[in-house]
Formats: structure tokens, C-alpha cells, sequence
């Protein structure tokens, strides 16, 4: 990958600049979220109170919006935060956690595509909602997308229609600005037995993109690096308690080096 240099450059950034990351995330993962963006070096802040939304992500370097668990007045701070991001040029992140499982949630998932988002992450199943308007999913479950579907399609249709990149997570690991596409190999499938390595994953490309201007760049960096620390972390697997703990263990102490050596990557 030509661009190999400067992915491993975003981790630097991150150290130097440690930005803060206004995470706008579900009650299920939020305590995920906060340690792995405090695992390589940036300040996580969860504020969803509709009082104080505004103030925080006018000190933010990124808004990272997540729908895994809505309501009314979370749905009311997201709607003000993001259009204050989106004025003052601050990166957008979405996370359409179970998007085709619900008409709250695809309902909000289109509403937040259409305000204008930087980057949008889902599972393989998630996506394909995205780009279709058919569900395929039974919640949360990549594994339940209809296999015969071009998953780097939908994702570059997807990136193509709002304008963003696309991340669709899976077996395989999709980036794209609709034009571009990189595919990360990484990883492991018992990554998907933990509730949130997903969440955590946006949490990561919130954090890059807060601190590097080529959006796909980031996304790419962050996807790798997740996948890299679920696979590291699972080589000494003992249970899902002691891997859920060696992900953060791993995001930690990963340096470049280490990176480098491990990214399987494609460039389509």
C-alpha cells in the first residue's frame, strides 16, 4: 500500500494531538467506546444532554454518532449537534447499528445521512440497507446478510450517494470513497461474540479522522488497527472475558512496527 507511511503517521498524530472526541454513543458500549479511544491516546467525552451538546462539540475535533440505543431526546441532541458539526467543519461519524431491524432506526439512519456525515460504519448487513432500502438483517448480526449481495457495491453506492466513506465490516473489511476501496483482511471472527468491537471500531475512526483531513485515509488506519488488536488478542484466547480485555491490552501497546508488520490490505 502506497500510503502505508502515512497511515502509520495518524498514529503519531493521535499521541501528539490526543483530541477530544465527542461520542454521542449507546449505553451498551459506552464504557467500550471510552477505553478504546483512551487506549491510543485520545479524550473521550459522552454528552448527550440536549443542555450542553452544543458546547462540547464546539471543543471537539469530531462528533461520533451512534444509534444502538435511541429515544426521543437522544435523537433531539444528535439532530443539534450535527448541525453544529456540520457549520463548523467538524468530521461527522455515524454508526447505523442495526439499521434495517427497525423504522426508528431507519428512519434516523437516513435523517443523519442526509444532514451530512464525513464517514459512515456498519456491519456487512447494515450497509446493504443502507444502499437498498431492504432489510437483511435480524438486528445487529452481520451474518445475517444474504450472501449473493456484492457487500464493495453497496458500499460504494452508499459512499457515492451521501457523499461520505463508507466502512462495511465483516468477514472482510470494506473502505471507500466510492472510487478508491481498500480491503482489510485482518481480524478474527470471534471479534463479533463481543457486544462492541463494532462501536469501538467508529470510536477509533472518530478519532482518526479528528486529527487526519484524508477521511479515507483515517478510516482505513482505524479499521486495520482494530482488526489487528482483535486478531493479536486472540492468539492467546482463553475466553471471551480475558479477550475482551486483551483488545484494549493491544490497542495500547501497538506501535508501528508492530502495525506495519501485521496490515493485510488490498487496494482495489
Amino acid at each position: 500500500m502506497n500510503s502505508l507511511n502515512e497511515i502509520n503517521k495518524i498514529m503519531q498524530k493521535i499521541k501528539n494531538v490526543n483530541p477530544l472526541v465527542h461520542c454521542l454513543t449507546n449505553y451498551v458500549t459506552v464504557n467500550d467506546v471510552a477505553n478504546s479511544l483512551l487506549s491510543i491516546g485520545t479524550s473521550p467525552i459522552m454528552a448527550d444532554s440536549i443542555d450542553e451538546v452544543e458546547e462540547i462539540v464546539s471543543i471537539s475535533k469530531a462528533l461520533y454518532i451512534n444509534i444502538g440505543t435511541l429515544n426521543s431526546p437522544v435523537l433531539k441532541s444528535m439532530e443539534v449537534a450535527q448541525n453544529l458539526a456540520v457549520s463548523k467543519n467538524i468530521p461527522v461519524i455515524l454508526d447505523a447499528v442495526g439499521a434495517g431491524a427497525s423504522s426508528l432506526r431507519n428512519k434516523s439512519t437516513i435523517s443523519i445521512l442526509e444532514r451530512s456525515v464525513d464517514i459512515v460504519h456498519g456491519n456487512y448487513s447494515e450497509i446493504a440497507y443502507i444502499a437498498s432500502s431492504v432489510s437483511n438483517t435480524k438486528g445487529v448480526d452481520a451474518s445475517s446478510l444474504d450472501e449473493s449481495l456484492d457487500i464493495i457495491s453497496m458500499a460504494k453506492k452508499v459512499a457515492k450517494k451521501y457523499n461520505c466513506i463508507c466502512v462495511a465490516t465483516g468477514e472482510k473489511d470494506i473502505i471507500t470513497d466510492s472510487e478508491t476501496t481498500y480491503v482489510v483482511k485482518n481480524g478474527c471472527r470471534e471479534m463479533g461474540n463481543i457486544t462492541g468491537t463494532g462501536c469501538m471500531l467508529t470510536g477509533l475512526i472518530a478519532a482518526s479522522a479528528a486529527v487526519e483531513e484524508d477521511f479515507l485515509l483515517a478510516s482505513t488506519y482505524a479499521t486495520a488497527l482494530m482488526a489487528i488488536s482483535g486478531e493479536r488478542a486472540f492468539e492467546n484466547y482463553r475466553g471471551l472475558g480475558s479477550f475482551h480485555v486483551n483488545i484494549f491490552n493491544e490497542l495500547s501497546t501497538i506501535d508501528e512496527y508492530i502495525f506495519e508488520g501485521a496490515i493485510k490490505i488490498e487496494k482495489l
